[in-house]
């Protein structure tokens, strides 16, 4: 009697084990699960959030059809819908900022678009400087950004000599010295044309010399 008695309490024992076992296991996989959903929810709203505001970025601006395109993540399609008819046009103004990095400093300049600018839409800008950061693009103004690394204080001045395009040498030491005269006259230019180069025209590299000089002697 007393055998089968310890037997019973032996069995209601493990009964009761695999009852708590059971109930543990059930309570830690519910909770596990809960939190997991909740994760997701927040991730998913994160992700909303995230998505909601890269739509904002590039939408900001257009009521004068303006696109920025600073910390602006997987808009194309929309970009390209937006900038569609925005193109240069003669009353648009171009705004050049050098950005000197080690001294932190800007510079900006503001001038008229050159006739070969004429029509082009933020992609041809975009090809035709890519060594530049297209800050923002509207018909009404276009803003560029060149980084340099440390400020030159060498320059070009693109100007006239005679009745033919010149360009002057520049530096703060020795001043202004004439590096080249061109064999375009400046009479085949357009008059606004002519009053940049009479005006002068700063050109910061070689390289952005040749490209202007190519331009006017197409």
């Amino acid at each position: 009697m007393a055998e089968r008695k310890i037997l019973y309490i032996i069995a209601s024992v493990c009964i009761l084990s695999g009852v708590l076992c059971f109930g543990t296991a059930f309570y830690v996989y519910r909770n596990s699960s809960i939190n997991n959903d909740v994760q997701n929810n927040k991730a998913e709203s994160v992700y909303q959030s995230e998505n909601q505001e890269q739509i904002e970025e590039v939408t900001e601006n257009t009521d004068d059809n303006t696109v920025k395109t600073e910390n602006v993540d997987n808009t194309e399609d929309h970009l390209q819908m937006v900038i569609a008819d925005n193109t240069i046009t003669e009353s648009t103004k171009m705004v050049y900022q050098y950005y000197y990095k080690n001294e932190g400093v800007m510079e900006e300049s503001e001038e008229v678009p050159p006739y070969f600018l004429l029509g082009f839409d933020f992609n041809d800008m975009l090809e035709y400087y890519p060594d530049w950061q297209i800050v923002s693009f509207s018909s009404k103004e276009v803003v560029m950004r060149k980084i340099v690394e440390e400020k030159n204080e060498e320059s070009f001045i693109v100007t006239q000599k005679d009745g033919y395009i010149a360009v002057y040498y520049e530096d703060k030491d020795e001043g202004r010295t004439l590096y080249e005269i061109t064999e375009t006259p400046i009479s085949t230019l357009t008059h606004e044309e002519q009053v940049r180069i009479n005006d002068g025209i700063i050109v910061k590299s070689e390289y952005e010399l040749a490209k202007i000089l190519a331009e006017y002697n197409s």
